[in-house]
């Protein structure tokens, strides 16, 4: 069983709803549909001061990663973890869920302000991608953005 942990710039980026679902979770199910983590990975959700994960946070986790063991750590406790591969969340959470590796202690802290950004925007393109031909103004612009 690999360990693999997802890096947050902070606990709100972790808990932020993009698209309807916290960017953690995303990440986590992001994991799944790219390949890079298998049923039996733990998966660690990573901030620097640790995570205090919200309840939507919790139950999304059950739902869209429910074979993963995903426990919450602060960076300086992964630190010390043998073998464990990290990967930005923030990168896992658009439509696309692509990421590299990234090292642990190599890990660039932006603002939190600049992850949130990018976590919204990536709302959006998750969003724009389930627009279909078929639908009215009132589906593109109310009913998708708020379902």
């Amino acid at each position: 069983m690999a360990k693999i942990a997802l890096l947050f710039q902070s606990q709100s980026a972790a808990n932020t709803l993009v698209a309807g679902v916290p960017a953690g979770a995303r990440a986590a199910y992001g994991l799944l549909r790219s390949g890079i983590a298998q049923l039996s990975d733990e998966v660690i959700i990573v901030t620097p001061e640790g995570l205090a994960p919200s309840p939507v946070l919790e139950r999304e986790l059950a739902r869209l990663a429910p074979h993963h063991g995903c426990t919450v750590h602060s960076i300086a406790d992964i630190s010390a973890m043998p073998d464990i591969q990290a990967f930005a969340g923030g990168d896992l959470v658009g439509p696309d869920h692509t990421a590299r590796p990234v090292p642990i202690e190599k890990f660039r802290l932006d603002s939190p302000r600049e992850e949130l950004l990018r976590l919204s925007n990536s709302g959006r393109d998750i969003l724009k991608n389930t627009v279909k031909t078929t639908d009215g103004a009132v589906s593109r612009l109310l009913n998708r953005p708020i379902s």
